[in-house]
């Protein structure tokens, strides 16, 4: 990939294709008892993967597969708590896979 007039920034910024996909299960427990604090846990399992294609260095650094589990709690209607672990597979050899914790507060109106 060249310079050119036609494509001033061809050297620079390389044409990126980006591909990701997820799929979640999740159920809130809002019927499995009468507790109030069973009620708001909703238990969450997801796997995604994601490629990079148009630049050899980004396509092998970024290409992997993720599996999520966590569980969130409800405060309100459109508030909510998450955490959970998130494990990051790397599909070129020789990179480490990783273990993520992760945290997050969710506000929605």
């Amino acid at each position: 990939m060249s310079v050119t007039d036609d494509d001033p920034l061809g050297l620079l910024l390389p044409r990126l294709k980006m591909e990701a996909w997820y799929g979640q299960l999740s159920y809130r427990l809002s019927d499995v008892t009468d507790s109030d604090m069973i009620h708001r846990l909703e238990p969450v399992i997801r796997y995604g993967e994601f490629d990079i294609s148009g630049h050899p260095v980004l396509a092998e650094e970024n290409a992997q597969n993720r599996l999520n589990i966590g569980l969130n709690y409800w405060l309100a209607p459109t508030i909510v708590t998450k955490a959970g672990l998130e494990w990051r597979d790397y599909k070129v050899p020789g990179v480490p896979s990783e273990t993520r914790v992760q945290f997050q507060l969710g506000y929605g109106f």
